[in-house]
């Protein structure tokens, strides 16, 4: 049964492109102009971690145990 369905969904969506009718146009434009609205975003200056900072300050701190100095240059991919 799943099969047939499958089939006949397969066939359904082949049937269009299969048609007799004439290709669409293919004239697009050669350039498209979009122009997006100007957005301004209001940020707060500071900002409170709450509860969980405790968390980021305790992998701050493991990442400092881990890695204490920055890496070498000559290391970096």
């Amino acid at each position: 049964m799943a099969l047939v369905l499958g089939s006949l969904l397969l066939l359904g969506l082949c049937g269009n492109s299969f048609s007799g009718g004439q290709p669409s146009s293919t004239d697009a434009p050669k350039a498209w102009n979009y122009e997006l609205p100007a957005t301004n975003y209001e940020t707060q200056d500071s900002h409170k971690a709450g509860p969980i900072g405790i968390l980021f300050e305790l992998v701050h701190i493991f990442l400092y145990v881990v890695q204490p100095r920055d890496f070498p240059e000559d290391c970096l991919l």
